[in-house]
């Protein structure tokens, strides 16, 4: 009996040991497969993206002009006694150009002044005679037509006088002035063209497709001399195609303080 039960008993042992020894072979072998999954995994990048509007581009071939161009024509006739600005110079609003020689004109201005208050004067000593019964109609009338016409007489010397100074009617440069001085000028005649270059006009012009997918105040960029300028806005879309082109007009406004000045660029 007590042989066989230590025999049980180092059986049993025996049987123990080689339970716990495959519990840790499987542990380690189930270690090895994870490892070698791990291992086996592939590796991502992750894009985040947000929603938004889409703004399609047109490409159009464009020339810059002046936003405004003015010939400026001499009101009174007489001699050019004084340039006050030459060629390719900028000039503010009311800066004088050309001068024109003042002649008898103040001397005029004077006597009409001087018209004036005496038609003033007999008018109302007219007005005052007929409220006591001393003066008629007619002659109150005709004291009154002599006052108009010395107001008219006033007011023509005056503006002779002011139209002696041809003058800017904006910030602009002066592109061209004919005109030099003792050169003798009639009313109508050319003393001077006035561009404004600021803003800037940018003009192309568009298929019909590219024309619907615009807008005014649409954003827009140009390209000058191999340059970028951005700010420009789209101030103009023609509603009829041009008849030779078939395309439709396009005009952009840009903020241009440098007075930047050319005649071709790609926008």
């Amino acid at each position: 009996m007590n042989n066989n039960n230590v025999r049980f008993a180092i059986i049993f042992t025996m049987a123990l040991v080689l339970w716990f020894g495959s519990g840790m072979f499987k542990s380690s072998e189930a270690t090895v497969s994870e490892g070698e999954a791990a291992v086996a995994y592939t590796r991502v990048q992750v894009v985040s993206f947000r929603e938004q509007m889409f703004r399609p581009t047109v490409s159009l071939q464009a020339k810059t002009k002046a936003n405004r161009s003015v010939d400026l024509l001499a009101q009174v006739s007489g001699k050019i006694s004084s340039i006050l600005a030459v060629e390719g110079s900028r000039v503010e609003k009311g800066q004088g150009i050309c001068q024109i020689d003042s002649e008898d004109r103040p001397l005029r201005l004077a006597q009409a002044q001087a018209s004036l208050e005496n038609a003033s004067i007999a008018y109302r000593g007219a007005l005052k005679l007929k409220s006591v019964g001393y003066q008629s109609e007619l002659a109150i009338s005709q004291a009154k037509a002599v006052l108009a016409t010395a107001k008219t007489n006033l007011k023509r010397a005056q503006l002779n006088v002011e139209n002696l100074k041809i003058k800017a009617p904006f910030d602009g440069i002066v592109e061209f002035r004919p005109v030099e001085i003792g050169d003798f000028i009639m009313p109508g005649q050319l003393c001077a063209t006035v561009v404004e270059l600021s803003p800037l006009k940018i003009e192309a012009l568009a298929t019909e497709l590219d024309v619907n997918t615009l807008a005014l105040d649409d954003e827009a960029a140009v390209e000058i001399a191999n340059q970028t300028y951005t700010g420009a806005k789209i101030s103009y879309l023609a509603h009829q195609a041009n008849p030779t082109t078939r395309g439709y007009r396009v005009e952009a406004l840009m903020s241009n303080p440098g007075q930047l000045d050319t005649s071709r660029c790609d926008g």
